[in-house]
């Protein structure tokens, strides 16, 4: 591959941390940038086999909202995703061949907004090849790229390798449960709100709705006037909230972190400053035998009453373990002295799995399964105890992770 102007190449240290030949060039409404990784994917079943878990990878990464689509360039066919990166707002296009026995994978960066591959991209492997040699970019050193406060280039983004690092004994995406309130739930969870009004306070308006890859609510509430406020106007309270988030890995190695995405937005154009919302991330290591993992994650799903409370049995059938890893919350918001904003926060949960821990859930019994669970948690405050708080504790989405058999 020979790279020229006004491509530039990144230095060895930033390379070498991703494990990739990087490439920027500037544009008018930010930077390009072109992942390279290194290694090569040799196959372990079929083209079709291959691709059809690919989708399904980017599928349950990402979410059903991913673009798939398939392009040729420069008599490569190539297997493209497209999808919003929730770290900076960039687009990311992620492309994957096969050549023979072996998986190639370019990640490319663009601005906001951008829908198609931009041409540079398109020239860049257009007069690319692929095979044996591996691809060498050959390239004069040149000059920084000068860019505008206007284009200034995003965050580096790693790209997602189609096979991770190996540093210890595998944990597999098994299943995922997303708990929200039931129909008979919803006068308790008004009253449990509008207590935080006093005898004059009253529910307006509150909803939930949680899926596979993001959350929506909203709730207001209202003290009447000459209550407890003390003033004539009766709004007190009123929020929007969107997040969506990115999905854990289908394999999680022991002493490996994960970095969960988040997206946050505040959907009130005159959203109260103050209002806040935030998620956290628990680790649980969970023992039982097949029938009551799988019955007590089927009443979850359902929405069976009180089913969450068997919770404590499950963890009860495991050996004593070492302590968990602490929990990881991630707050989104403004204070009081904030301008109000309705522009999405994108936010980072690190989420580590010590290999310690994992390796110390062990069943008391030969008939019960070992399994751990991360778990996310929604809020409005660290307490509990602030608007929507009640509200929030309804919600509860699972993923359940076991070993190799």
């Amino acid at each position: 591959m020979a790279v020229e102007s006004p491509w530039q190449r990144a230095g060895g240290d930033e390379e070498q941390s991703t494990d990739s030949i990087i490439l920027r060039q500037p544009e008018a409404n930010g930077v390009l940038e072109v992942y390279l990784p290194l290694h090569r994917v040799r196959l372990k079943t079929s083209t079709d086999a291959f691709f059809e878990q690919l989708d399904s990878g980017w599928k349950a990464r990402y979410g059903d909202e991913v673009g798939l689509e398939w392009h040729e360039i420069g008599g490569v066919r190539w297997r493209v995703c497209r999808r919003l990166s929730l770290d900076s707002g960039s687009v990311i296009f992620q492309l994957v061949t096969v050549l023979g026995e072996e998986a190639y994978q370019v990640v490319a960066v663009v601005p906001p907004g951008t829908r198609n591959l931009p041409e540079p991209v398109l020239a860049l492997l257009q007069h690319s090849s692929w095979g044996e040699p591996a691809p060498v970019v050959a390239a004069e050193p040149a000059p920084p790229v000068k860019t505008s406060p206007v284009a200034a280039a995003p965050e580096p983004v790693k790209p997602v390798p189609l096979v991770p690092p190996v540093p210890g004994k595998p944990w597999h995406l098994l299943r995922q449960v997303v708990v929200q309130p039931g129909q008979g739930q919803w006068e308790q969870i008004s009253s449990a709100e509008k207590d935080h009004f006093g005898a004059n306070g009253l529910v307006t308006g509150l909803g939930l709705k949680a899926g596979k890859n993001g959350l929506d609510w909203f709730l207001e509430e209202v003290a009447a006037p000459g209550g407890e406020s003390g003033t004539a106007d009766p709004h007190r309270y009123q929020a929007h909230w969107r997040l969506k988030w990115s999905s854990p890995a289908d394999t999680w190695r022991e002493g490996e972190n994960q970095v969960m995405a988040l997206m946050f937005s505040d959907a009130l154009d005159t959203a109260q400053p103050g209002n806040a919302f935030g998620v956290r991330y628990e680790l649980l290591g969970v023992c039982a035998p097949r029938s009551v993992i799988v019955g007590w994650l089927d009443d979850l799903d359902s929405g069976r009453p009180g089913a969450m409370n068997r919770l404590g049995t499950l963890t009860s059938g495991c050996r004593p373990q070492l302590d968990g890893p602490s929990p990881v919350t991630v707050m989104a918001g403004k204070d009081a002295a904030a301008s109000v904003s309705s522009q999405p926060m994108n936010l980072n949960a690190t989420l580590p799995l010590p290999v310690e821990w994992a390796s110390a859930i062990q069943a008391r019994d030969s008939r019960s399964l070992r399994r751990f669970l991360l778990i996310m948690h929604f809020m409005t405050s660290a307490t509990g105890t602030s608007p929507g708080d009640a509200l929030l504790k309804q919600a509860t989405v699972i993923f359940v992770y076991g070993p190799d058999a």
